[in-house]
């Protein structure tokens, strides 16, 4: 209030002599902050961008390690006929990996057709080695590691086992765990990576051993009709903006 009176009362005005901002500098001002605006905000916003990639990246070596590991252990506890960990049918240890078929798939990602999301994103489709098919759900469903097997510590090997991606463990005296706990990227559903809640991603073991990190993306024709690919879903491998 006194700043409002003292003005009223002609005080605080610029005085005989003295002179305030004309209207073109303060444009002036303006258009410099709204350069610095332009050049700042893009960068501030593509760093959280950069965070979720390197975090999809660090999450795709550190599982890749862990799978590895746990193939070089030699395990037991593994049927085939019912597809169940901890089953005390199959008592001979062999090198496995964390999955349903307890190898290798022969997944692999194409080099060529990149498919780009939101103009940013760019992923690869995932590929069936014997025909070069398209993945399919029950391809990556097969390949997808159960994520249980390299959090749990091993416990007691009951016989019935467990189907269970989450919660099935290796039996008792076989090492692990491998992963201090399951990541939150990892895809939801007992057909996939198996925690109660999932993420954007299924972790499989595609050819030679190799990890990584697959999702769904629904690809639309070009309207010129030049795309790579027909419209529909696809199982691609990549970080796809999304994260967890």
């Amino acid at each position: 209030m006194k700043a409002i009176k003292e003005i009223l009362n002609g005080k605080g005005l610029p005085r005989r002599g003295e002179r305030g901002f004309t209207l073109v500098e303060l444009l002036i001002v303006l258009a410099i902050l709204a350069v610095l605006a332009a050049v700042v905000i893009p960068n501030v916003t593509g760093m959280f961008g950069r965070g979720a990639s390197q975090a999809y990246d660090t999450d795709l070596e550190t599982i890749q390690m862990a799978a590895a590991t746990f193939f070089f252990d030699v395990h037991a506890g593994y049927d085939s006929a019912t597809s169940r960990w901890q089953d005390t049918t199959d008592p001979d240890g062999a090198h496995r990996y964390p999955t349903i078929t307890a190898g290798a798939s022969d997944l692999y990602i194409e080099v060529g057709n990149p498919v780009t999301i939101d103009d940013k994103y760019t992923v690869f489709r995932v590929l069936e080695a014997s025909d070069d098919s398209d993945a399919e759900d029950a391809d990556i469903q097969n390949a997808a590691i159960w994520v249980g097997l390299l959090v749990n510590s091993p416990t007691d090997g009951t016989a019935g086992g467990s189907d269970d991606r989450d919660a099935a463990c290796v039996i008792t005296g076989e090492k692990g765990p491998y992963l201090n706990g399951i990541p939150d990227s990892a895809m939801a559903g007992n057909t996939y990576n198996g925690p109660a809640t999932g993420g954007s991603y299924c972790w499989v073991v595609g050819q030679d051993g190799k990890v990584y990190g697959v999702s769904q993306v629904t690809w639309t024709v070009d309207p010129d009709g030049a795309g790579p690919m027909v419209a529909g879903t696809y199982w691609c491998h990549g970080f796809n903006g999304t994260y967890p």
